[in-house]
């Protein structure tokens, strides 16, 4: 699987809790995150633990402005479409929390 095509780029996906849409901007070792109908832009550092696997960690301000965001996330990439991909989103701080996605490709 080529992961590396995208560790950089816009994406949107739908939140399956919220049903509101996020969209992702990932540069390098930053992600930001706006929400449908939140005003904020969220930032988290990221960490690449290989090609296809990283772990995001929300900035003191996200933390801040929004308390959902308070934990570390790994999230793997598991399938590559065309348009989209399949990421598992975890919080090892929360041992039962495991949620596929499919993430789509902003052009």
């Amino acid at each position: 699987m080529n992961c590396e095509k995208i560790q950089n780029g816009t994406f949107k996906f739908k939140d399956k809790t919220t049903e509101k849409i996020h969209t992702i901007k990932r540069k390098d070792t930053i992600q930001t995150e706006e929400i449908e109908g939140d005003s904020n832009i969220y930032s988290f550092y990221m960490v690449w633990i290989d090609k296809c696997m990283y772990l995001i960690t929300p900035s003191d301000e996200t933390k801040k402005n929004n308390p959902n965001f308070k934990h570390v996330v790994q999230v793997e990439i598991i399938e590559i479409k065309d348009k989209s991909y399949i990421i598992r989103t975890t919080i090892p701080a929360i041992r039962d929390f495991s949620q596929d996605t499919e993430v789509f490709l902003v052009e």
